[in-house]
């Protein structure tokens, strides 16, 4: 996983105006490739992800409705991040 990490984005943060507003930005599928944006308005500190060969992208593994064992053994696959939402 090549993403960027709390400390990089810690740096790129540092000389920015503190009552800016947070947004993430991706592409809203439509007809003319828009990029859209959501507010951000909570971090979850530890999450984890797998990557998703039917969406081509990585998806959120909800450990409260983890299917596998007792021990969650799905994760033994998954990264650990910090998840903006």
């Amino acid at each position: 996983m090549d993403g960027m990490t709390v400390g990089e984005l810690r740096r790129e943060l540092e000389f920015l105006d503190d009552d800016k507003v947070i947004v993430f930005a991706y592409g809203s599928g439509d007809h003319w490739g828009r990029v859209v944006a959501e507010e951000i308005s909570d971090i979850e500190e530890c999450g984890y992800v797998t990557w998703s060969d039917y969406h081509g992208k990585y998806k959120i593994i909800d450990v409260n409705d983890c299917m596998c064992d007792d021990e969650c053994s799905c994760l033994e696959e998954a990264t650990e991040v910090v998840i903006l939402g």
